[in-house]
Parts: structure tokens; C-alpha cells; sequence
């Protein structure tokens, strides 16, 4: 079995640090350092093409720019470090990507993205000129960058691992790698044939645990938003309209990840239910858990969970945090389950995220969103 030594990774009491550095694999050759219009994404559409061409993403260009310079590096940095040193990481290997090291990105719908393997965060241009041409707020626009800033860095200080890499080597197809890797709560495993320049070709993947994972990411990254929004606001930002921000984040319609948040919410509550651990420290727990790498429902945990509350309690525990789906299925099987979050608490759930809002959380597994 091939050892990979591709992620930087988190090291703690108890481990070593042989082998672990950084290895970024092949990029572009002709791909310029930092952010730059020449820097192109594979595969891309002709009109996406043709705007970089002509420079029709320069202003959203310079804009990134302008809020990356903003940001105080240092301060992020801390705070970072402040949640894994609490967590039990050695902050010594934090992998935080610094901001001269972000890539533009040309071809993904999200705002920002971080992948695992490569270890690279990027922001996506034309989504920001999306948001400044259909006259979104300044401000917001600028938050809204901070914060993808923060939730990817989260993704990428989060403990990752590649747990097994296997070559199998197939006559026609040449060499199949198979790989299963960690990231969070995420686990991943892919089947890729490597290219001859270095890239490769995915043949089959698979994720689980990866609306869980996204809720604590985001559930992170809020609370690091609202550290830094303390410390080192942006510049042209009021503190009326951050703490306005920072609230619309909490509502099931503001936010890409709140039904995420939402899930991770009730699965928390669930488990203080059962066990007495104040909600606070069960929090505090996933929390650490998603940043040193184990597992969010342990085989001791299921065993105690089957032990106290019934036979397939646990399961039904696991099983609900590997639902890569939405919320719905969670809150149904929630319902049927042998142990209820009380009606009091689900409500006060509920209230939080709605805030003001007067669109209520379908309950229907036939009312699904993704």
C-alpha cells in the first residue's frame, strides 16, 4: 500500500510529525502566481472565455483584491488558532492558505471553494462580478466574500487525511488509483487513472457525512466572523450592517449552508437530550471532533446510546449523520425516533433560524430541497 503524504496535516499528543508536509500536486505550467486573469480554470465555457479575454472580469478582479488586502491575515490566523489550540490541534501545523496564495476561480457556481487533495482555495470571479452588476449592497458584498474567505479556510484547517491509497494496475486503462480520504467529517473515496502531465481522471466517487460537515464548517465559521468583525472589521463596513449580516446567516433562507447549521442544531440537541451534557459542551464536542478528526458518532457513543435509549438508537444516529441530503429526512426520522427533541426546545430550534421570517421549515419529505 502507497503511503501519500499529499495534506498538510494537523498533528497531536501521541503522533509524529514524519511525513507530513505539504505537497501541492501539478498545476498549470503556464498558470501565473496569485490573482490573475491568466490564470484560467479548465474546460472552460467560450463566453466565460471570451470575457476573460477581453477583460471583462478585471474590475471584480481588482475588487477581490481590494478585500483580501483589507483583511488582517494575522488576526484571522489567531483566531484560527485559538479554536484548534482549544480542540487539542498543534497550531504549529495550522494548515490556514494564506491570502497571497488564493486562486481565482472561473468555472464553479459556488463563491469559493477549497479542495482537499491540491490544498487550494479559490474565489470565483465571475460570481463576484454577478453580485457587484445586479447591484448588491457594498457591504454585503464585501462580508459575503470575508465570509466564504472563512468557511473555506475552515475546510482547509480542518483535520484531513488520506486514510489509504491503493494502485491496482489494469492493461488496457493503465495504472487505477484507489483512494479514501478524510476531510472534517467528510469521507471520501475515488478511483482516478493519473494523466501523463500530472492530472488525473476520475473514474468513480463517493462522499458521506457532507451536509454535517458543511453545518460545522459553517457553524465555525460563523463564530470566527464574528471574532474577527470584532477585532479587524473592513473598512466601508458599519457595525449596523456586519451585525445585520452576521444575523441574516442564521435564517434558513439567508445562507447556502443554515439548513446545514439547522441539521447540526438538532443533532447537538438530540444527543444533549440523551446523555444530560449541556447543549454548549455537546457543541464544543463536534466541534473538536470535526477539528482532530474523529468520527461524530464513535462506536463508544453508539454503544451508549443502544445501551440507554434502545437497541438502534445508535444506528439511527450514524445514519442520520451520514445523510448527505437535506434536513427533511433528518427531522422525519427525528420524529419516529424512540427519543424526541422536546417540542419547547425544537421551537426555540426553529425560532432561531426563522428569526422574523414567516416561511415555516416544510416538514414533508415530499417538500425536499438540496
Amino acid at each position: 500500500m502507497e503511503k501519500f503524504d499529499g495534506f498538510k496535516h494537523h498533528t497531536y499528543p501521541g503522533e509524529q510529525k514524519a511525513n507530513r508536509v505539504e505537497r501541492r500536486l501539478p498545476d498549470d505550467p503556464d498558470a501565473a502566481d496569485g490573482l490573475s486573469t491568466t490564470r484560467y480554470d479548465l474546460n472552460l465555457s467560450p463566453e466565460v472565455y471570451d470575457k476573460i479575454e477581453n477583460g471583462d472580469y478585471t474590475f471584480a478582479t481588482e475588487y477581490l483584491c481590494d478585500v483580501l488586502a483589507d483583511v488582517d491575515e494575522e488576526v484571522l490566523i489567531d483566531i484560527f488558532k485559538k479554536e484548534l489550540g482549544r480542540s487539542g490541534g498543534d497550531i504549529d501545523t495550522i494548515n490556514f492558505i494564506s491570502l497571497n496564495d488564493i486562486d481565482p476561480n472561473y468555472s464553479e457556481d459556488a463563491l469559493g471553494t477549497h479542495n482537499t487533495i491540491d490544498n487550494v482555495l479559490k474565489i470565483n470571479i465571475p460570481v463576484i462580478a454577478s453580485l457587484l452588476e445586479g447591484g448588491a449592497d457594498d457591504s454585503d458584498v464585501k462580508l459575503e466574500i470575508l465570509m466564504t474567505l472563512i468557511h473555506e479556510e475552515t475546510h482547509a484547517v480542518s483535520h484531513s487525511t488520506c486514510i489509504e491509497t491503493v494502485s491496482k494496475q489494469i492493461q488496457e486503462s493503465g495504472e487505477v488509483v484507489l483512494r479514501s480520504t478524510r476531510s472534517g467529517y467528510v469521507k471520501s473515496s475515488e478511483s482516478y487513472i493519473p494523466t501523463i502531465d500530472g492530472g488525473w481522471v476520475t473514474l468513480d466517487a463517493q462522499q458521506t457525512h457532507v451536509r454535517i460537515n458543511e453545518g460545522v464548517t459553517e457553524l465555525i465559521a460563523q463564530r470566527v466572523l464574528h471574532q474577527y468583525n470584532k477585532k479587524a472589521p473592513l473598512r466601508d463596513t458599519t457595525k449596523e450592517q456586519r451585525d445585520a449580516f452576521e444575523q441574516t446567516l442564521l435564517r434558513y433562507n439567508g445562507s447556502a449552508y443554515a439548513r446545514d447549521v439547522y441539521t447540526v442544531k438538532c443533532y447537538i440537541a438530540l444527543i444533549a437530550a440523551a446523555t444530560g451534557v449541556p447543549r454548549d459542551v455537546v457543541e464544543n464536542g463536534v466541534i473538536r471532533s470535526y477539528l482532530r478528526g474523529s468520527d461524530l458518532v464513535s462506536d463508544d457513543m453508539l454503544s451508549l446510546m443502544d445501551e440507554f435509549l434502545g437497541e438502534d438508537m445508535g444506528l439511527f444516529l450514524q445514519t442520520m449523520s451520514e445523510n448527505n441530503d437535506s434536513t427533511i429526512d433528518f427531522e422525519n426520522a427525528l420524529l419516529q425516533a424512540d427519543l424526541k427533541i422536546p417540542d419547547v426546545l425544537l421551537e426555540k430550534l426553529r425560532s432561531e433560524l426563522l428569526g422574523t421570517l414567516s416561511d415555516p421549515i416544510p416538514k414533508s419529505s415530499e417538500d425536499k430541497t438540496t
